[in-house]
């Protein structure tokens, strides 16, 4: 009789920690699948090779940028093509004015990465670099884009509509100079 008690004190420990394995092991995977069912909203947008994201109940990634400005995605790619960083400041500072002239401004700049192309050109004593780009307004309107670029910091914006090949905005020539976004209320 001892020995028949023993084996059900040994069962009843075993059954115990099997027990509690199993409700480790629910608690462990069923608190992970409670987070990767935990919806979350993004999006990659396919201009700029980006995800952005925007959780539920969260405030939007604005990429640090002032929520009163829009966000610029691959922007910075046109350091690859030779453009300054202070010509990427008048870049930006060129867009922000565009969006300023719509009634709705633009909330999100996106640069068509894989399709830049330039283009230089010496005349005489004087040279002028351009930057050839798509770019979508808002993850709808796409438009062509070209940039002159002068100097270390001088740069003209063009957007062309893409149907009828009209220039529909053109910034003048921007050269603020180092720490353009600082005056052009641009961050």
């Amino acid at each position: 009789m001892n020995t028949s008690l023993s084996n059900n004190k040994k069962l009843i420990i075993i059954a115990s920690i099997f027990t509690a394995l199993i409700v480790l092991v629910l608690i462990l995977f069923g608190g992970s699948k409670k987070q990767a069912n935990k919806p979350t909203s993004g999006y990659y947008d396919s201009f700029s090779h980006q995800t952005i994201s925007n959780p539920p109940g969260e405030t939007p990634e604005t990429g640090g940028a002032n929520s009163n400005n829009p966000i610029f995605l691959g922007i910075d790619k046109f350091l690859n093509y030779g453009v300054t960083s202070d010509q990427l400041n008048n870049i930006k500072f060129a867009f922000y004015g565009y969006s300023k002239s719509l009634p709705s401004p633009i909330k999100e700049i996106s640069i068509d990465v894989d399709h830049i192309s330039t283009q230089n050109i010496v005349s005489g004593d004087s040279s002028q670099y351009l930057v050839n780009f798509n770019v979508k307004f808002d993850r709808e309107k796409v438009y062509q884009a070209k940039l002159d670029c002068s100097g270390i910091s001088s740069v003209r914006l063009y957007l062309i509509n893409s149907s009828t090949k009209k220039v529909i905005f053109d910034s003048q020539i921007i050269d603020s100079g180092p720490n353009a976004d600082d005056s052009a209320g641009v961050e």
